[in-house]
Parts: structure tokens; C-alpha cells; sequence
């Protein structure tokens, strides 16, 4: 007997987003002892979330890609080992004295943004409010902004004590190369499903890549039109170029459009 054939719709954005920070909140459990709760400095740091927020909205006012930049940092931080900002950590070398600056300050593009957030809250609250929890306001701000509408955001992470090397990063982290086995088994290993796999996938809807990222998937099977505009965007020994993941789309808005496009084909 035939199966029934079910049309499932596209998330709302709403819907999007607020799955995607339950997954965040799921991976922050990874990194902190205690259950987080909202409104977590009310009483320490009444106008940390205001603070943050007022930043986060005049560094995207600058520099609209910075939206997705804030989302993609807290997935990076907290896919590695839970939501504790060790990511931002200079790193201290264990042959030596030496402290590198933190690895992140030439890979993610929200490295200055962080401090600048940071410098903000230690002139008001000194030694309160943690790096972590900054990373997750920023997050929810940059998508309120960047997808007009907003939502709670549970506080009360820890920041970590050591600093996660670039290798340990590169070696955690999901890449563009993947097959959906390696992703799969990739979440797994961070007590993430294949659901939560779906779900985080479309904050892809916004934000940019490289053509270095998508070059060697032209062929055979990617839609010919659009395969051939990457080719254009992306002709030999240009590999840096920047790419619209979604080409109809703003790459500064936070939409379903990634959705959209697999059911579409």
C-alpha cells in the first residue's frame, strides 16, 4: 500500500530561530553546572541586556553582514564543547610563557565587536557579566535585527578557563565539504540529532561564504542556472571571492529562504 504523501511548509522565521536558540540553550548545558534562567543579572546588572543590545545594533547599523557574523560565532562557540566563550581566550602555550592572541581575531570578524560589547559592560558591571552570556545576547539581537522580531534569551553561562586552539577548532567544527553521513555523525558527537542537524542548517539562509567553500561541488548534480552564476562569481584563482549562499535573497536578512530553496530543488 502506497504511503500517504504529506506536504510539510517552510518554518516561519519566528519558528526558525527560536528552535535554534532551544538547540543553543541544549549545547550551553554542555559548559554550565547550573540551569540557566531569564533576566539572570536583573539584581547584579540591571541594564546588561539594554547595553548589549544598544551595540550589537550600531555595529550591524555600520556593517549589515555583522548579523549573521554574531549567530555564526555563537554556533561556533558553542558546538565546540557547550556555550563558554573559550573561543575569545588567548592562547597560553605550554612550552613556554608566551600567550598568542586569540585565533579567532583572524578568522571570525566578530572578535573586535566582542571586545567592544565587553569594554561597555565592565564600565558599568566590572567582573559580572560573563563573556559567554555576551556571545548569546549579541546572537539574539543580531537575528532581532537582522529578522524583525525578538525573543527571551536565558542567561547565566560561565565563561572557560583555557582557551580552544585553532587545530581543536578546525577538527571539531562542521565543514562545507561534508556529506550528510560526516554531518550527521559530526552532531552526534555533540549529543545533537539529525532534527537539530535540519534546524541549525538554516541559519544559512543568511550571511555569506567563499567560493573556495562551494568550487568543488559544481559538478554533476547542483541546478545548472545556478550553478553557472557561481561559476561566473567564482572563476579561477579567485577562491576568496565572497558568495550569496542564496542568490535571490539579501545575504543581511535572516529568512526561511534556505528552506525554500531545498523544497524547490
Amino acid at each position: 500500500m502506497m504511503k500517504q504523501m504529506v506536504m510539510v511548509r517552510p518554518l516561519t522565521i519566528m519558528e526558525n530561530v527560536l528552535i535554534l536558540m532551544l538547540v543553543a540553550s541544549a549545547l550551553s548545558g554542555m559548559a554550565v553546572a547550573e540551569p540557566l534562567r531569564y533576566d539572570f543579572y536583573k539584581s547584579s546588572c540591571p541594564k546588561a541586556e539594554q547595553v548589549v543590545r544598544r551595540i550589537t545594533g550600531e555595529i550591524i547599523f555600520n556593517d549589515t553582514s555583522m548579523g549573521a557574523a554574531f549567530l555564526m560565532m555563537f554556533f561556533f562557540d558553542c558546538f565546540q564543547q557547550g556555550c563558554d566563550a573559550s573561543l575569545l581566550l588567548d592562547e597560553q602555550k605550554e612550552t613556554d610563557s608566551v600567550t598568542e592572541k586569540s585565533w579567532m581575531a583572524t578568522y571570525l570578524p566578530t572578535y573586535d565587536a566582542m571586545n567592544e560589547i565587553k569594554t561597555a559592560m565592565e564600565a558599568i558591571c566590572p567582573g559580572v557579566v560573563s563573556c559567554v552570556d555576551i556571545i548569546a545576547l549579541a546572537a539574539r539581537d543580531a537575528t532581532t535585527i537582522s529578522g524583525s522580531f525578538s525573543f527571551p534569551m536565558p542567561t547565566g553561562r560561565r565563561d572557560a578557563l583555557v582557551s580552544i586552539t585553532y587545530y581543536d577548532y578546525t577538527h571539531i567544527i562542521p565543514v562545507p565539504y561534508m556529506e550528510v553521513q560526516e554531518l550527521i555523525k559530526s552532531f552526534a558527537a555533540r549529543g545533537l540529532d539529525i532534527d537539530d542537524l535540519v534546524v541549525l542548517s538554516g541559519a544559512h539562509s543568511f550571511g555569506i561564504s567563499y567560493c573556495r567553500a562551494v568550487k568543488d561541488r559544481l559538478y554533476p548534480t547542483m541546478n545548472d542556472t545556478y550553478a553557472a552564476m557561481v561559476k561566473e562569481a567564482c572563476s579561477t584563482d579567485h577562491e576568496w571571492n565572497k558568495l550569496n549562499n542564496n542568490l535571490v535573497t539579501n545575504p543581511d536578512v535572516l529568512s526561511n529562504q534556505y528552506y525554500s530553496n531545498i523544497l524547490s530543488g
